[in-house]
C-alpha cells in the first residue's frame, strides 16, 4: 500500500510541478508513459502513421488538460484514459470493429497461454508465438486493447475499466472472449503439429 501511495504522491508533485510551468516535469511525464500510450494507440488502431499521431495528440491534450488531474486515481490511469477516448474517436472515424461478434464460438482452449510450460523446441515456440501474435492483431480493437492493458501494461481490472470508462465485468467479458480466442488459435497450432 505504501509502494501505491509513494507512487501517487510523485505523479501527484509531478503533475502540478508541470502545472507551474517545469517544462522538465512534463518531459519526465511523457517519458514515463509514452509506451502506454504508444501501446493504447497502436492496438487500437493498428497504423504506425495513425498510432503516432495519436500518440502526439493524446500529449497535446494532457498537456492542455492537466489541471483536470485531481489525483483520484494514477497518472497513467488517466493518461490511458486520454489515450482511450483520442484513439476510440479515431477508429470510429475510421469504422474499424469494436466488439467481439456475437456468434463467436472458442473451439476447447488449453491452458498453454501465460502457464510458463516449457516448448518441445524453439522453432515450436518461435511458430506459436507468431500464432499468437497473428491472432491477437485479428481481435477486434476493444478486446484486442483490454488484454494488452491488461497483459503487457499490467493493469488490473478495476483500473481498465476506469480507463475504459465501463463496469468491471464489462472488462472480464472482453478479458475473458481475448483469452478463448487465443487458445483457440494456439489450439490449431497444436493439431497441426499432431498431423504432421
Amino acid at each position: 500500500m505504501e509502494e501505491g501511495n509513494t507512487s501517487w504522491r510523485r505523479d501527484h508533485a509531478l503533475a502540478q510541478r508541470a502545472l507551474g510551468g517545469d517544462a522538465g516535469a512534463f518531459a519526465e511525464i511523457v517519458k514515463n508513459h509514452q509506451k502506454l500510450v504508444w501501446h493504447m494507440a497502436w492496438r487500437m488502431l493498428q497504423h504506425r502513421q495513425e498510432a503516432e499521431d495519436c500518440s502526439q495528440e493524446v500529449f497535446l491534450r494532457v498537456h492542455r488538460s492537466l489541471g483536470q488531474y485531481r489525483g483520484d486515481s494514477a497518472l497513467g490511469t488517466w493518461i490511458a484514459r486520454v489515450a482511450f477516448t483520442v484513439a476510440l474517436r479515431m477508429a470510429q472515424k475510421r469504422k474499424l470493429r469494436l466488439d467481439i461478434p456475437n456468434d463467436f464460438e472458442p473451439e476447447a482452449a488449453f491452458e498453454r497461454i501465460g502457464s510458463g510450460e516449457d516448448v518441445q523446441s524453439a522453432h515450436a515456440e518461435n511458430e506459436q508465438i507468431a500464432v499468437l501474435h497473428a491472432a491477437i492483431e485479428q481481435l477486434p480493437a476493444l478486446p484486442r486493447t483490454v488484454l494488452g492493458l491488461h497483459y503487457r501494461d499490467g493493469l488490473a481490472v478495476a483500473e481498465i475499466a476506469a480507463v475504459l470508462d465501463c463496469p468491471e465485468g464489462t472488462v472480464k467479458s472482453h478479458l475473458n472472449r481475448g483469452r478463448n480466442r487465443l487458445k483457440a488459435a494456439l489450439s490449431h497450432l497444436e493439431a497441426a503439429h499432431v498431423r504432421a
